[in-house]
């Protein structure tokens, strides 16, 4: 499964000064981070499994292994959480399943990062 985070504007989060190297974001402090400080997290839909946790440098995408997940029919209904030195970035992403809708496999979802839980500039 793909997440990928973007802002409301569903412009990056990310920015990098003079070409380096991770892509850099501003948290909610002000304080310029790494983008690797950044973990996705899938759980079940009700929140008490963890699924897969990933930190990635690779500018706002992420890829969430299903190998060892609880479901052996899909879709399912999970949780998306974005956490920021142990702390969520708001409340989780909610993917409701219903008849054929929910979560698959090779799903990718934007994941919207609002402008008062992580700050930043533009890509350069």
């Amino acid at each position: 499964m793909g997440i990928r985070l973007v802002r409301p504007n569903g412009r990056e989060i990310w920015f990098r000064e003079n070409d380096g190297w991770p892509p850099k974001m501003v948290d909610a402090a002000g304080k310029t981070r790494s983008i690797e400080d950044l973990e996705v997290q899938l759980w079940t839909a009700d929140g008490k499994t963890q699924v897969a946790a990933v930190r990635s440098a690779n500018m706002g995408f992420y890829l969430l292994p299903l190998k060892d997940a609880p479901w052996d029919v899909y879709p399912v209904a999970a949780e998306v959480r974005v956490v920021l030195d142990g702390q969520p970035l708001g409340p989780p992403l909610r993917i409701e399943s219903e008849g054929v809708r929910g979560l698959y496999p090779d799903d990718v979802y934007n994941v919207v990062v609002k402008e008062n839980t992580t700050k930043g500039s533009q890509s350069q």
